[in-house]
């Protein structure tokens, strides 16, 4: 089972793509526009089958041996970020859902995004170098900005405590990019054991 999607396990992830399906909880905190371009595409599925692929969970044992959470590791051991892409076929109107787990931070830039996206990816088939690069132009465009770079630089120190990689999720709308960045992070329920708890002096 994906365990993203286990019913009793959470993450930020699932709580923000829960804001654009759920009204009650919509009420109190808006939903985000990649959220909502989720929502409205029907890619939910899409999602949570690019997140299983692209980040892995391994658990981290807590008491007893049982789950406190589950992490995906960079594959390189470095700081690698999982980039998952959707943007609709303009050839066909399907949408697409295009991905990696190799992308490293990217330079802030003030260029454009690379148009005719879909039609470079497909034309880069058997150059992967160059797809990466494409990848990484189209993610430097989306963290452009000083309130987004700020975002993302804050869940970047965030799994780097937890060494885990952070999941850019990143919609190509017309002339808008939809930017969401959650840590590929699920917990596990909390634990306790009295058996260790003390109060004393040591000597």
């Amino acid at each position: 089972m994906n365990l993203y999607l286990h019913p009793k396990l959470t993450s930020q992830l699932k709580v923000a793509l829960n804001l654009a399906r759920d009204p009650d909880q919509a009420l109190r905190v808006t939903a985000s526009p990649l959220s909502k371009y989720v929502a409205e595409n029907d890619s939910e599925r899409l999602v949570w089958q690019a997140v299983g692929e692209f980040a892995p969970l391994k658990a981290v044992n807590g008491l007893g041996g049982t789950p406190s959470y589950w992490v995906s590791p960079s594959p390189s051991g470095a700081a690698d970020w999982v980039v998952v892409i959707f943007i609709k076929d303009p050839r066909t109107g399907k949408q697409r859902c295009i991905g990696s787990n190799q992308l490293a931070q990217p330079a802030i830039t003030t260029n454009p995004c690379p148009s005719d996206f879909v039609t470079k990816y497909d034309a880069l088939l058997k150059l992967p170098a160059e797809r990466l690069r494409l990848l990484t132009e189209v993610t430097a465009c989306a963290v452009s900005g000083k309130d987004r770079f700020a975002e993302v630089e804050r869940i970047c120190k965030e799994t780097s405590l937890y060494r885990t990689m952070p999941i850019l999720l990143i919609a190509i709308d017309k002339a808008e990019i939809h930017l969401l960045v959650c840590p590929a992070l699920v917990e596990g329920p909390r634990q306790s054991d009295y058996r260790l708890a003390k109060t004393g002096e040591v000597k």
